[in-house]
């Protein structure tokens, strides 16, 4: 993967006051840090996440945590995008390429 496509993949992530930022895994999904959605349970912030690198123009789209965010103690988290990303080729898609598994879980999430 070159920077161009890690550029093309990094988008700005909005949740409530705290902004942060997302890596996008498929057209479908993308891994933040969980901190930057705190918010997200206790004050219904919603997550909005710009992609800034994909064309002249910002493509926004909403998110929302793949899990429940109330007891999650891993230091990332998966959200699933509302509006697929497929304005660009995803070589290769992440998520296909290997099986993600996270800290402290016994068996892949998919």
């Amino acid at each position: 993967m070159n920077f161009n496509e890690i550029q093309k993949r990094t988008c700005r992530l909005s949740c409530g006051v705290k902004v942060g930022t997302a890596f996008l895994l498929s057209p479908e999904l993308v891994i933040t840090a969980t901190h930057s959605i705190g918010s997200f349970d206790t004050q219904d912030d919603q997550i909005t996440l710009e992609f800034r690198n994909l064309s002249s123009k910002s493509i926004f789209v909403d998110a929302a945590p793949l899990t429940p965010i109330k007891g999650h103690v891993l230091p990332v988290i998966l959200l699933k995008i509302s509006e697929p990303i497929e304005s660009i080729t995803l070589s290769p898609p992440l998520i296909k390429k290997w099986q993600l598994f996270m800290i402290r879980m016994s068996k892949p999430l998919f």
